[in-house]
């Protein structure tokens, strides 16, 4: 039997606030206020009504009357297909939601409390209505299906239980963005987001996978809605960020292009992953900007958009018995030549509706193989027959083909869905900037351009950094340096060496033996060191490995520091025994032997190391990497050079800790030679006395140092100028105590012959006194020369003290004797006073 089906849409079920184009498809359906749909199918007289609730948007915020179309379409073609529901009419009452979460929850209400009951809730489009009315529908046991909401909000279950999707959500794009980057290379990132929980969920998604795949996140900015973005894009341009995902709405897109425009974010260095669901040619209008359309297409072209699929490129046959491209030639007649906006959302309305009719299908199979006597029809919105969760569990289980694809659900109701990758590029025919599709990423997560040779242009020539290239520039010793400071070196530990053979070979001469040959070779030896401490301060990460770079390391404070000590504690130990000898002023006889130096020494070098092993076993210097002052490509900007200093310093205590208890040590060595050096300048023994010579020693290293050791921590960033003065330094000082130690003894040695006297300034009256007959006789071969010269010099401190003694027995007896004759004379003048008294006497008796 053929009957007349009539779907009516009555006066009072369409929105005050619908939109122009939609009147317009409205009245090009019917010029009456009653729509009137004719299909004839081949029905069973007892066939069942039933009716899911609908909400589009219809005006408001986003209006898309052209997803309404798609699923009516699907009605018609489920209800006239015999396979699908069999038994029942699958009817639809929908109310228009503006994409407002308040008129939404209104027109919920509305179907809810107007029969009859809704079996099934479709929609809503706009997340900001669908998230409060499945908040509320799963109290009313509503197991809902939408076709166009995005938030990622909608995948918490716990908060939105029945809650399902053929739109895929936002952060289904953050896997088709990481194989794009991936792909290109691009391993820094950047975000910037509108406030809204919409991009936020998904923002929030893509920074976890990003960190998971191992792409840094340079800065994610957050954006209040209408608000201009300085600040944010002025803060991702000062990090250099150039690969930026955009998550907002189309009208903050908007101004963020406009003020990218202004702040030269755009161009060849730059690229953007926008959001694809934007309305068609977004761009044109420029109300909420003072940027025109060409300001804004500047920018803007070859902007990367990621969506879900809309329609499948494929020529398979879907659920409905048609393909794609059938489905789309049928939508297009259907809505009989007018042009509704949000058509592209059409196909996902279209599965949608199949997607229920599958579920109730199955749930209707399975309640009457059950022979339970439960139908479909029998839910209220108590639950009483638990038909919620029977529904529920088919819906979760759907699998078909459907217009958009295939169509499945996760656990979270979330479909597994295709993402396509757009951009924007201007046509060459007609100069106009449209969308091109280049590529489709599956779930299984492989990335299939539709066109090898065709894939993201850019303005440049080659892909676009991620951000300026960073280049590590390790800051080595120059080559040619470390050569010549090694040749010089090795000059030097040549000369070392030919002094300690000149000290050897004529260690048996009168003038070798005094000057202590056993100290000579010890200050020799250490200034060896010291010069072996220039080849060790030279070694760096690019003549070793990291393991021989810690060893080198360790190796120069040890070799500078025992060198030192050698060199000029020999010297010192050397002056230390003419002191004691020349400044004895007892008859005590001193005999200082080079054991006793060696002693000193010992002491010495015996601080250093209980020094140096605390240092090494509590806070050992280890490999520290420092980056330095970046340098910037002022050309390009596009090469960042970071300067590495590879060096070695204790890291659990400051270094200068320890550096300043050696240094302190040092200094005190310094100083106490500095004293022994003036104590005992008077004595001019010029192969005993090295005081003069030390003097000058201590000079040179205390002046260096000075100037030195706080240049080169100045300096310490240059590494090769800071080598180049620490080598000199050491050259400088090692020679020059080398020179002043053996050279005046060559000197001496070739002039003097080996009989010439000596003459010894004792420090008490500094008069020259001779030894002996001007000769110093030599003793025994075995005799120690140094000996012999004490004890002489002992008999004649004593002999001058003697000398004193007598001196002042004389002074004594001379001043008697004056006293004595002064006496004599007094009584001479008296005596020849009274004799002339006398006489004036005799004379004035005579006158009278």
């Amino acid at each position: 039997m053929m009957n007349k089906c009539w779907l009516e849409i009555e006066p009072g079920r369409t929105s005050t606030k619908m939109s122009s184009r939609l009147d317009s498809w409205l009245l090009a359906k019917c010029r009456t206020l009653v729509i009137v749909v004719h299909c004839w199918v081949s029905v069973e007289s007892s066939k069942t009504n039933i009716t899911i609730g609908a909400l589009f948007p219809m005006g408001g915020t986003w209006d898309a009357p052209g997803i309404l179309p798609g699923v009516e379409m699907a009605l018609e073609h489920i209800n006239a297909n015999d396979d699908i529901l069999p038994d029942y009419t699958l009817q639809m009452e929908w109310k228009n939601s503006e994409c407002d979460a308040g008129v939404g929850m209104k027109s919920f209400f509305e179907l809810l409390y107007e029969e009859p009951v809704k079996i099934m809730l479709l929609g809503a489009a706009c997340s900001v209505v669908s998230q409060p009315v499945a908040a509320t529908a799963q109290h009313w046991n509503l197991v809902q299906i939408s076709y166009a909401s995005a938030s990622d909000a909608l995948s918490n279950k716990e908060r939105y239980t029945y809650f399902f999707r053929t739109y895929p959500p936002d952060s289904a794009v953050n896997a088709p963005r990481i194989e794009v980057f991936k792909q290109y290379g691009w391993t820094k990132v950047s975000t910037i987001h509108q406030t809204e929980e919409l991009f936020s969920f998904s923002t929030n998604l893509l920074i976890t996978d990003l960190e998971r795949h191992g792409i840094e996140l340079i800065t994610s900015e957050i954006v209040d809605s209408d608000s201009i973005p300085t600040h944010q894009l002025s803060n991702i341009k000062a990090k250099d960020g150039r690969i930026i995902v955009v998550n907002m709405y189309e009208d903050q897109a908007r101004i963020l292009f406009c003020e990218a425009y202004k702040l030269g974010m755009y161009g060849p260095k730059y690229m953007y992953f926008i959001l694809g669901w934007y309305i068609h040619e977004w761009w044109l209008d420029t109300s909420n900007i003072d940027c025109t359309t060409e300001q804004l297409i500047e920018v803007i072209e070859l902007v990367v958009g990621m969506e879900g699929l809309q329609l499948d490129p494929g020529n398979v046959t879907t659920v409905s018995g048609m393909t794609p491209s059938e489905y789309l030639t049928s939508y297009h007649q259907y809505l009989n030549g007018t042009n509704p906006s949000g058509q592209v959302y059409a196909s996902y309305g279209y599965d949608s509706m199949w997607s229920i009719a599958l579920s109730l299908h199955s749930a209707a199979q399975q309640l009457t193989a059950s022979g339970s006597g439960i139908k479909i029809e029998d839910f209220d919105y108590d639950n009483t027959h638990g038909l919620r969760d029977i529904f529920m569990d088919h819906l979760r289980e759907t699998n078909f083909h459907g217009v958009s694809g295939p169509i499945s659900f996760d656990d979270n109701g979330d479909r597994f869905g295709i993402t396509k990758i757009e951009q924007l590029r201007i046509d060459p025919d007609d100069g106009e900037l449209r969308d091109v599709t280049l590529a489709l990423y599956y779930p299984q997560g492989s990335l299939v351009w539709l066109n090898a040779d065709e894939k993201l242009l850019f303005r440049g020539d080659d892909v676009p950094l991620d951000s300026a290239q960073t280049v590590i520039v390790k800051q080595n010793i120059s080559l040619p340096v470390y050569v010549v400071c090694s040749a010089l070196a090795s000059l030097g530990v040549l000369l070392a060496l030919g002094f300690l053979y000149f000290n050897v070979t004529y260690r048996k001469r009168k003038l070798i033996k005094l000057s202590s040959p056993k100290m000579n070779n010890v200050i020799a030896f250490g200034c060896v060191i010291c010069y072996v401490s220039v080849f060790l301060f030279g070694v760096d990460g690019a003549l070793v490995d990291p393991e021989g770079l810690l060893i080198v390391c360790r190796a120069r404070i040890w070799s500078l520091c025992l060198g030192f000590t050698l060199a000029f504690g020999g010297l010192f130990s050397k002056t230390w025994r003419v002191y004691v000898i020349f400044t004895n002023a007892t008859k005590k006889k001193r005999i200082i032997r080079d054991y006793h130096l060696f002693i000193t020494i010992l002491i010495l070098l015996s601080i250093d190391v209980v020094i140096l092993t605390v240092w090494m076993a509590v806070d050992p210097p280890q490999r520290v990497i420092r980056n330095l002052t970046i340098e910037y490509d002022l050309e390009g900007d596009d090469v960042i050079k970071i300067p590495q200093l590879e060096c070695c310093q204790s890291v659990k205590y400051s270094p200068y800790i320890w550096l300043g208890l050696i240094y302190s040590v040092k200094m005190l060595l310094l100083l106490y030679g500095a004293r022994l050096a003036w104590e005992t300048r008077k004595v001019t023994i010029p192969e005993l006395n090295d005081s003069k010579f030390i003097g000058l020693s201590i000079y040179n290293v205390t002046t260096l140092c000075i100037i030195g050791v706080p240049i080169s921590a100045v300096l310490g960033e240059q590494v090769t100028v800071a080598y180049c003065l620490v080598a000199s330094f050491i050259l400088f000082c090692t020679t020059i105590t080398l020179l002043l130690v053996f050279f005046p003894k060559i000197i001496s040695l070739r002039s003097s012959p080996p009989d010439e006297a000596l003459r010894i300034t004792t420090i008490v009256n500094h008069k020259s006194i001779p030894t002996g007959n001007n000769k110093v006789e030599p003793g025994p071969s075995t005799s120690n020369e140094s000996e012999k010269i004490a004890e002489m010099t002992n008999t004649i401190l004593s002999l001058k003290t003697a000398l004193r003694s007598k001196d002042e027995e004389i002074s004594a007896m001379r001043k008697r004797v004056d006293q004595l004759t002064k006496m004599e004379v007094t009584d001479e003048i008296s005596s020849e006073n009274r004799k002339s008294v006398a006489d004036i006497e005799d004379s004035e008796s005579n006158r009278e």
